[in-house]
């Protein structure tokens, strides 16, 4: 998956003409804006009382962490080129 990944990232970076500059910092903040949301919705998740929430903001933070770990093995495989 993470190859299919990359190449995905390389066609899209062909496509707009992103320098390697530009790219790693749009997953700089892609990557921040990942913690900022899964933060967002744990925190959440602990401030409401209906358990059906929780739950739900639970399951939102753990998406965000779904996108986080993608994003970050996306970067790290780029820095390693």
């Amino acid at each position: 998956m993470q190859i299919a990944l990359e190449g995905i990232v390389e066609d899209y970076r062909e496509e707009v003409k992103m320098d390697k500059k530009a790219l790693f910092k749009a997953f700089k903040i892609a990557i921040d804006r990942e913690y900022e949301a899964r933060k967002f919705y744990s925190d959440i998740a602990e401030q409401v009382d209906d358990e059906k929430l929780k739950k739900l903001f639970r399951t939102f933070a753990a998406e965000e962490s779904g996108h986080l770990e993608k994003l970050e093995s996306i970067y790290s495989a780029m820095k390693e080129k």
